[in-house]
């Protein structure tokens, strides 16, 4: 049963629903479970007497952000999150990737190796209009002032780690910030 069939259920018969999610990831799996309301009576009655939770099939859907991040915790040796810069160089290698595959497309079809699709043509030709124009100076700027800002985040991070893990050596947590 999916997410939008069980809202429907629930919409329409006032359904108790209960989900089980098991965070613990035992065999590396997030295991979810369903469960609705199914009222007891005794005979011909109508008035509920007590009500018992019945299993649903239930299906977990996602968008891709949050299945990489289902996956990063389902991984057993995951040492450590990747950093601002890990996951810059992937979105570049992913972006140059993409790029790449575009520019092959469109060398194919005017060289005749390939027919053309309109509808591709119009969503790259929309996607380079979306592109706002920057100069190669000014571009430069932004990056070197964007890595600056990061790198004194990461600055100002580690100083507050080591003034914290300073106060806990010396027993105190009133150590003055610098």
């Amino acid at each position: 049963m999916t997410a939008e069939g069980l809202q429907d259920l629930m919409c329409v018969h006032w359904l108790q629903v209960h989900l089980r999610v098991d965070t613990t990831l035992t065999n590396n799996k997030l295991d979810v479970v369903a469960y609705v309301a199914r009222h007891l009576t005794l005979g011909d009655r109508t008035t509920s007497l007590a009500q018992e939770f019945q299993q649903v099939p239930c299906e977990v859907r996602t968008v891709e952000v949050e299945r990489l991040g289902i996956e990063l915790l389902q991984n057993e040796v995951t040492e450590k999150l990747p950093s601002e810069a890990e996951n810059l160089q992937t979105a570049i290698i992913r972006l140059q990737s993409a790029l790449n595959k575009a520019y092959q497309y469109v060398d194919d079809v005017v060289n005749g190796k390939q027919k053309g699709d309109i509808s591709v043509g119009r969503y790259l030709a929309d996607t380079c209009a979306a592109v706002p124009y920057i100069r190669k100076e000014d571009f430069e700027q932004l990056l070197q002032d964007n890595t600056q800002d990061a790198l004194l985040v990461m600055y100002l991070s580690n100083l507050v780690k080591a003034h914290v893990a300073l106060a806990d050596k010396l027993g105190t947590a009133a150590l003055p910030i610098l």
